[in-house]
């Protein structure tokens, strides 16, 4: 884990499914991204998508 947010917001991809950000750690079942939190338990029967740019300098 790089970073801890300060304050937790966690995600319901239910009502937005779709959510960026950038991985900031993952802690157990917890994606911790800079922009909130995913628990990915909760959506053991979904389909997701992940994406990354294929260079670090374009995240800048």
């Amino acid at each position: 884990v790089n970073r801890y947010p300060d304050k937790v917001k966690s995600f319901n991809l239910d009502t937005n499914p779709e959510v960026s950000g950038i991985l900031e750690g993952i802690k157990g079942q917890y994606l911790l991204l800079d922009t909130g939190v995913i628990n990915l338990r909760k959506y053991s029967g979904y389909e997701l998508e992940f994406s990354a740019p294929e260079k670090a300098d374009e995240l800048l």
